[in-house]
């Protein structure tokens, strides 16, 4: 069984300062520490999605920007399937989509793919395609009419900008995948299509990772699951083995279960 990311006791702290009672002659700032991810170990299977689950400020936003590098960790081990020469080319094969993207909203589908396209080492790119028959298969995966290719973003709706969003993720035809809420504040509909490129993706081989609090779509798209609470991994593993312990119990009564439990443990 292979690994695209594995982890062993990853730490991550951040420090602020409050402002202090001068009258009290006390110091002016005091550096505290916020222990955000605490001694955390997971595996991320290949080819298989992964759902990330845990309550707000639980530590997920925080433990996929370790994993993207877009902060260090504090102590712990954070592995990828490679030396460390070779780690900025692993990254540039993750497709990331955030919780809440930013888009230059005077461009259109096609001008900010294109932008973003030509960011990617001519080298590290599909050699054989050229970017309109990339951006034209993107835009089928991800459903977006022909009609909008050419329509400032500024126009568009959540579920088109979500649209928009997942493309920019895959421009690049990435081997691995981290989304980051990739259903929120989308109708049914919109659901629906998120869900299914998922299940499309994850049939064409691809290794997912993506956040979401709507814990039945966690159980219908999942092989493995995370459940962090606190910033501690409560749960790491298959879907099935954590059901089949609680008598293959709905996923919101299990997790509901293990959070109560877990409560009063920390009590």
């Amino acid at each position: 069984m292979s690994y695209w990311i594995e982890s062993e006791k990853l730490n991550k702290k951040f420090y602020s300062s409050d402002l202090f009672n001068f009258k009290k002659g006390q110091s002016l700032f005091k550096k505290e520490c916020y222990h955000v991810i605490n001694d955390v170990s997971f595996k991320l299977r290949s080819h298989c999605v992964t759902g990330f689950v845990g309550a707000n400020g639980s530590g997920k936003t925080t433990l996929i920007k370790l994993i993207l590098g877009f902060i260090k960790k504090t102590d712990g081990v954070l592995n990828y399937p490679l030396d460390q020469n070779q780690l900025l080319n692993f990254k540039t094969k993750i497709g990331f989509l955030p919780e809440r993207p930013y888009y230059y909203d005077f461009l259109t589908p096609y001008e900010l793919l294109k932008y973003f396209w030509n960011m990617q080492e001519p080298n590290l790119q599909e050699p054989n395609l050229q970017f309109n028959e990339i951006f034209y298969r993107v835009m089928k995966q991800v459903r977006l009419s022909e009609k909008y290719f050419h329509s400032k973003i500024k126009v568009f709706s959540k579920g088109m900008l979500q649209r928009v969003g997942m493309a920019l993720a895959l421009i690049h035809n990435p081997e691995y995948l981290i989304l980051d809420e990739p259903m929120s504040g989308l109708d049914p509909e919109g659901r629906y299509l998120v869900k299914k490129i998922i299940q499309e993706l994850k049939a064409s081989g691809k290794s997912i990772l993506f956040t979401s609090h709507l814990i039945e779509d966690v159980e219908e798209l999942c092989e493995d699951i995370l459940f962090i609470d606190n910033g501690k991994m409560i749960y790491s593993g298959p879907l099935e083995t954590l059901k089949s312990s609680y008598h293959n119990e709905s996923l919101m009564s299990v997790l509901n279960a293990i959070s109560a439990r877990h409560l009063g443990e920390s009590q």
